[in-house]
């Protein structure tokens, strides 16, 4: 378990936080992108 920490805090090495650091921002880009799909796609004002 202790392992497991500290790949998650990114302790073990650059490789690790470069992975960490990729992981998060995939993670923004795909909360960002689902907002702008579902901007294009909304609902049509009546």
């Amino acid at each position: 378990m202790a392992a497991g920490i500290a790949l998650h805090e990114g302790q073990v090495g650059l490789w690790n936080l470069a992975l960490n650091a990729a992981v998060c921002g995939l993670t923004v880009l795909l909360c960002l992108s689902g907002a702008v799909v579902w901007w294009k796609r909304r609902p049509a004002p009546s």
